[in-house]
């Protein structure tokens, strides 16, 4: 199951598993025609918030055998056409859409290559539509399915080549060191367009028959914007998340919460952080946190 927050506090809108699944095929059957056009695989890119678009677009892309380049709408209209100069065609959702128009009034250079079209994801029209009879294209062992953005910070950001076997390898070593309960209930706060966040948000879930839960459109995530982790913080105790993965910024507001009422118990303070009592899986990596806070009888790691 897919969620989607509501800004209100409302009933999320929710997809089923099921539902993108078949909203994937659909999508892996046209980008296969493309792919047979071309006479190689396609090159995929993918501007979207994280949504349940996202996670539709992303799995046509596997399904097709196509090479996905997934790029942040936060990114500069030059980062973002240092990763697309070679993409077929761009699929985008609403927050896609918008990206590209600020960008065309941000530079002279199209950020899309000649011959590139942004195409829109229709996600209820692709769940409607009749299944493909075509079994899906699986990509050879050694095939690279995924480009993905390094930061940038130092230049334009480099296209790391991922393999289908890599990602195979990095999924079976995960799910034999990690229990299927802990992806129960994912919180996704950072950009998708990160493996990281693709693995723990996407494939762990899904592969555990879990779910993942994503802020309300519109929200900036977590590394895109200052004050996008304290805004988070008020969602936490509607998506009841049992993992999520955070950067250093997000574990030392934890911290800081711990240390708001040193006297509570575990059990107390994961209710009142995380809205329920049981354990809550938190991966940070880019930089190094504490193993304690100051009131925490229990390491933060």
């Amino acid at each position: 199951m897919v969620r989607v927050l509501a800004a209100d506090g409302s009933a999320p809108a929710a997809w089923s598993y099921r539902d993108l699944t078949g909203a994937a095929l659909t999508l892996a059957a046209r980008l296969q025609e493309q792919a047979q056009a071309l006479g190689r695989p396609a090159r995929v890119g993918l501007l979207a918030e994280n949504s349940p678009e996202w996670v539709a677009a992303d799995l046509a892309a596997l399904f097709a055998g196509a090479v996905e380049i997934p790029v942040p709408t936060a990114f500069t209209a030059q980062q973002a056409a240092s990763l697309l100069q070679s993409a077929d065609l761009c699929l985008t959702d609403a927050a896609g859409e918008a990206a590209l128009a600020r960008w065309r009034t941000s530079t002279p250079q199209p950020v899309l290559p000649d011959g590139c079209p942004a195409v829109a994801l229709d996600l209820p029209a692709l769940t409607r539509a009749p299944r493909p009879a075509a079994p899906p294209q699986i990509p050879a062992h050694d095939q690279i399915v995924k480009v993905i953005h390094t930061s940038g910070t130092t230049s334009a950001p480099k296209g790391v080549q991922i393999r289908r076997h890599g990602l195979d390898e990095l999924l079976t070593s995960l799910r034999a060191r990690t229990r299927p309960e802990i992806f129960e209930r994912y919180l996704s706060i950072v950009p998708l367009s990160l493996l990281i966040e693709q693995v723990a948000g996407l494939y762990m879930p899904f592969l555990a028959g879990g779910s993942v839960s994503f802020l309300p459109p519109g929200t900036a995530l977590v590394g895109t914007a200052a004050d996008a982790a304290p805004r988070m913080l008020t969602l936490l105790r509607a998506a009841r998340p049992t993992a999520l993965v955070v950067p250093p910024t997000v574990a030392g507001l934890f911290l800081a919460l711990c240390d708001q009422q040193p006297a509570e118990s575990v059990t107390e303070r994961h209710r009142r952080i995380f809205g329920h009592d049981g354990p809550v899986f938190i991966a940070c990596g880019g930089a190094p946190v504490p193993r304690r806070s100051s009131s925490a009888s229990t390491p933060t790691d």
